[in-house]
């Protein structure tokens, strides 16, 4: 079973600030586990903040896919390229001094999710979040 929901936020603190919301009835409607949705929520409450200070699109578009025991999130917007894949090798603009994520905030995210990949192609960085299920 693949179930998916999309939500466009605007670049904006309050904006972001729907997204645990979003996840929270995302994950109650598809009978993901309390935990997990938490777990979620932890790392885009610290990660959508800094990337809403960084990009340069009035939107931030986050999708949450479900695949069989993986839940998958997706974060994409124009902005300068910027890389949370690796734990303590964070890739982040140097003109964003206002907006950082510290180095134990990418212990907490790592921690908190299984796996996440980054991508920067043609002015638009896909941030990739996968959590376990079982």
């Amino acid at each position: 079973m693949m179930a998916d929901s999309i939500l466009k936020v605007r670049n904006s603190l309050k904006g972001v600030g729907r997204a645990p919301v979003f996840v929270q009835d995302f994950c109650r409607e598809n009978s993901i586990p309390e935990k997990d949705a938490s777990s979620l929520c932890v790392v885009l409450d610290e990660m959508l903040p800094n990337i809403s200070q960084i990009t340069t699109s009035p939107r931030i578009c986050l999708e949450i896919v479900k695949h069989d025991q993986v839940l998958e999130c997706i974060i994409s917007s124009e902005s300068e390229k910027y890389d949370l894949a690796q734990p303590t090798a964070l890739v982040w603009p140097a003109a964003a001094a206002d907006s950082r994520i510290s180095n134990l905030s990418m212990k907490i995210i790592h921690k908190l999710v299984d796996r996440i990949e980054c991508v920067h192609d043609a002015g638009i960085t896909t941030t990739r979040l996968f959590k376990n299920l079982v």
